[in-house]
């Protein structure tokens, strides 16, 4: 499950070179405003797994320090990923933030199945970003109803873990 949208990374690159509209750029300081206390509400359930947040390493890169400890392979359902207001037409136009190779160099023998626009997300370095959290399939409902006790939007489910080869792998499929 992913707790808030993608993006930052390229929304605030773009506003630095005046290329994004302001409702864009006020989605995302909106977004990054918003604290991640319930984090530590998750922290307690037995159903949350693994937690960690999504900032400069991006998705993939936390993603990938996840499975790290967990010799599983994470399946990401690219029409699930939840994006900011602008991303998705900043990063067609071949935007990137600053830190966007780094992250690509850092982590792309992890991917299998990715094309250059998943890259475009699962590189963008985050700040403020949301929570990553590895959560028993059974027990989606309790981390919800969590989120909705907190007054959160409720988190985006963006694929599985599973076992199998490749462990440590981040596939995108189609979902």
């Amino acid at each position: 499950l992913l707790s808030r949208p993608l993006g930052t990374g390229v929304v605030l690159a773009a506003d630095m070179r005046g290329l994004a509209p302001a409702a864009w750029v006020e989605a995302t300081l909106e977004a990054m405003q918003r604290p991640n206390a319930i984090g530590e509400r998750l922290a307690t359930l037995d159903a949350v797994h693994a937690m960690t947040d999504v900032t400069g390493f991006g998705l993939a890169g936390h993603l990938a320090g996840l499975l790290d400890r967990a010799e599983l392979v994470a399946s990401l359902e690219r029409h699930a990923i939840p994006l900011l207001p602008g991303a998705a037409t900043l990063f067609s136009e071949g935007l990137r933030s600053t830190a966007h190779p780094a992250n690509r160099t850092a982590f792309t023998s992890r991917l299998r199945g990715a094309s250059d626009a998943d890259c475009a997300w699962l590189f963008d370095p985050q700040t403020a970003g949301g929570l990553l959290l590895a959560v028993d399939p059974a027990e989606e409902a309790r981390v919800h109803a969590v989120f909705a006790q907190a007054g959160e939007h409720a988190p985006a489910r963006i694929g599985q873990l599973r076992a199998g080869p490749h462990a440590g792998a981040i596939e995108v499929v189609e979902g």
